[in-house]
């Protein structure tokens, strides 16, 4: 990691006039993410550079590039005023430094391993296939039926409470947490204790809080409670039809929903402290934006008309899971993104209720 710290550092050096390496640093002494390298030019002014060691998301990079960057400047020896991002993830972070303001923008340059600059280009929007709702057989609305408010589909599975326990193909059914077997009228009582399991387990007064099917995919679990009654976020939200893992381009939103004035909603969820949190909402939202705009969600929600207005974001997470940088990074993002944060209760498991909302730009 030192020798390509030292690679990047000396191809960032030979970018600008009379470079000079002042410091190389690395973000974690035994398993460095990030290269943290200052450079100055001939005029003595300073440029941040941090350079992607190991494979990162390109909102992992922004989030931790600024903050650095921020941390530079409350020491007057150190700061800098230019900041340059070398990664591999070039494409996707020109696009996200588009969404940030003005004067963000000026600041930020992102460059190849190479230390090739990238902007952000326009390309031809690539239209989303909008899937039809599968058709179920007898066995399949069963098995619904056993905990209506518990069990919900996702693409092709059945979850409890978002934790996967049934898989279905047209009127085939297989069932189990690691093994699955195929439903027979044989072993359908399995199935049953199987439900009974989870119902014991994944629920706010597990007996064991330690047990798997209380510990796993904790995000899921939220946004299952939500796709119950996304009214308790905000009242004007439209229940049904509500989309779930979303996909956007190569990405998936937790939920997308429709507000009674017609206005899209994009509502990305965490349950555990994520500095991605941010600026994967972003991206979303860009990309949702393109389609929007492209006229490619018209008959999304069937009949309800989409508002010809920007999409909303919407942040929800207990309040502790919310990084605790999390408003001095969304003072980056430009203002024609219209962003909410919502501050859930923490035991949501129990009953989900929003503890403090605010528009954060």
């Amino acid at each position: 990691m030192h020798e390509k710290s030292q690679q990047i550092a000396n191809l960032a050096r030979q970018k600008i006039l009379g470079g000079k390496i002042l410091s190389i640093q690395l973000s974690d002494k035994y398993n460095p993410h990030f290269a943290k390298i200052l450079l100055q030019n001939f005029q003595n002014k300073r440029i941040a550079v941090v350079g992607e060691l190991q494979n990162e998301t390109a909102e992992n990079l922004l989030t931790f590039a600024i903050l650095w960057f921020y941390e530079l400047n409350k020491l007057k020896t150190k700061s800098a005023e230019k900041l340059w991002i070398v990664s591999t993830k070039v494409e996707k972070l020109a696009k996200l430094c588009a969404l940030l303001r003005e004067e963000w923008q000026q600041k930020i340059s992102i460059f190849d391993l190479e230390l090739v600059e990238k902007f952000d280009e326009f390309e031809a929007v690539k239209k989303i296939k909008l899937t039809k709702p599968p058709k179920f057989s007898t066995a399949v609305e069963k098995i619904i039926s056993l905990a209506p408010d518990k069990i919900q589909i996702q693409g092709n599975q059945f979850t409890f409470y978002g934790l996967p326990f049934v898989r279905f193909k047209g009127g085939t059914v297989w069932f189990g947490m690691e093994n699955q077997h195929l439903l027979t009228e044989l072993n359908w009582n399995e199935l049953l204790q199987l439900i009974e399991t989870l119902a014991l387990y994944r629920h706010n007064n597990s007996p064991n809080k330690s047990h798997a099917f209380y510990k796993l995919l904790p995000e899921s679990w939220l946004e299952s409670l939500l796709r119950n009654d996304i009214s308790v976020l905000d009242s004007n939200l439209i229940l049904s039809p509500l989309h779930y893992q979303f996909r956007a381009a190569a990405e998936q939103i937790d939920l997308l929903a429709l507000r009674k004035d017609g206005r899209l909603v994009i509502i990305e969820l965490k349950v555990s402290p994520n500095r991605e949190h941010l600026f994967q909402a972003v991206d979303y939202w860009q990309e949702i934006e393109k389609q929007r705009v492209a006229g490619n969600l018209k008959g999304l929600f069937g009949k309800l008309p989409i508002a010809d207005v920007p999409s909303l974001v919407y942040l929800v997470a207990p309040h502790s899971a919310f990084h605790k940088d999390f408003q001095l990074l969304a003072e980056t993002v430009s203002d024609k993104i219209e962003i909410y944060r919502f501050d859930l209760n923490e035991n949501w498991r129990e009953r989900v209720k929003v503890v403090e909302r605010r528009k954060i730009s």
